[in-house]
């Protein structure tokens, strides 16, 4: 059965550059799907007179005599404006991208009001992953370059976000059946005991390993982020995970970073472990030295519980915070 039946999904992509204070397109690729199918491509570039920074040329190979022939700058927005009227606007980390499609717009009277998806933030939710730029998540996905695959060129990245954005498709809740089923979805926290994670980790089972792990939220509930690190015998941290998961509690947060550190040394390999977290609320649950009466917490705890007997010999202790500078530090930066 396809999901979201006769919905014009555009999966896009923007190289652009600046000046002054303004941003400019050079060049788009777009891809329309529906049902699955591809309906149409679109892929422009544009016309411009302004000098290209160094650093964009060397980062998209564009160079300023490409584009001193490029395809009429307005005429071709307004193409793009027309070719994704109607639809769900797809690009992988899709704010940047949308800001300067809204300023080119802006300069020609228009608006752009399209529904939003971000295949970033959508990877972040189903993917357990170390880095979710779009390379970096194709790989580990195993998601093919094509042989003419041109980093940082529109045509390619748009069409490097359309194969993302089918996997996610895929894997997203059966119970998701709507684009605002998607957005409901987004804006919750995904069980980390349920996620993929890709790029598996590989550890020495006959080695004894240290974890640390914070939870960190912006309010309480608010937004919700984590921290983990795994160090080995010799103090290297071998492992680390820094991770944006949504809105809730300062507790779920602690849990999940928790759920997310056990989680990898489980599939990693590891059987000797010991924990710290600075969250005397989770450490003396799970040590069964205070009681849990939370309805929130407890099915993070049960998760927690079932998770221990992967390892040979499991410790977990309470340190203070300015010991677990790592793993608070991972844990904000995710905010």
């Amino acid at each position: 059965m396809v999901r979201f039946p006769d919905i014009d999904f555009v999966i896009f992509d923007l190289e652009w550059s600046f000046w002054e204070d303004k941003q400019y397109i050079l060049e788009i690729g777009a891809i329309k799907k529906r049902n699955g199918e591809i309906l149409d491509k679109f892929y422009k570039l544009l016309k411009y007179n302004l000098p290209i920074p160094e650093k964009i040329s060397e980062l998209t190979g564009i160079t300023n005599q490409n584009v001193e022939n490029g395809e009429h700058r307005e005429n071709s927005i307004l193409e793009f404006l027309l070719f994704i009227e109607g639809s769900i606007l797809v690009s992988h980390d899709i704010q940047g991208d949308l800001k300067v499609l809204k300023s080119e717009a802006y300069r020609l009277g228009l608006e752009v009001t399209n529904t939003i998806l971000c295949t970033l933030k959508l990877s972040q939710k189903i993917f357990l992953a170390k880095k979710y730029n779009l390379y970096a998540i194709a790989q580990l996905i195993e998601i093919p370059f094509t042989e003419n695959f041109r980093s940082h060129r529109a045509d390619s990245d748009a069409e490097m976000t359309c194969k993302l954005f089918n996997q996610i498709i895929k894997e997203l809740p059966e119970e998701i059946q709507t684009i605002k089923d998607i957005k409901t979805w987004n804006g919750e926290y995904k069980k980390l005991y349920d996620y993929k994670i890709v790029g598996e980790p590989h550890f020495d089972g006959n080695k004894n390993y240290r974890g640390f792990f914070d939870g960190a939220s912006s309010g309480n509930p608010g937004k919700m982020g984590i921290g983990f690190a795994i160090i080995d015998e010799v103090g290297n941290a071998v492992y680390e995970g820094s991770q944006f998961i949504g809105k809730g509690t300062n507790n779920e947060a602690e849990y999940m970073a928790l759920l997310s550190l056990l989680n990898v040394a489980k599939v990693g390999g590891i059987k000797n472990i010991k924990v710290f977290g600075d969250s005397q609320l989770v450490v003396k649950h799970i040590k069964k030295e205070w009681n849990l009466n939370a309805e929130n917490l407890k099915p993070l705890y049960k998760n927690v519980v079932n998770l221990i007997p992967s390892f040979n010999n499991f410790a977990i202790e309470w340190i203070r915070r300015e010991e677990n500078t790592l793993a608070d530090a991972l844990s904000k930066k995710s905010l």
